[in-house]
């Protein structure tokens, strides 16, 4: 398991091995990690300014 924080409330997450957030960090620690609740509400964000 690594600990990684959401880029967006800042909650400090453990992701597991096998999962696909995990792959991305191994080949690039650079990547931004938003957690699942946070990238909900951005998607929510994102339709309702587009008027859906």
């Amino acid at each position: 398991m690594e600990a990684v924080k959401c880029q967006v409330c800042g909650k400090a997450v453990s992701l597991e091995t096998w999962n696909q957030e995990y792959e991305r960090f191994k080949h690039s620690s650079d990547h931004a990690y938003i957690c699942p609740n946070c990238e909900a509400r951005i998607r929510v964000d994102a339709q309702d300014s587009q008027g859906r």
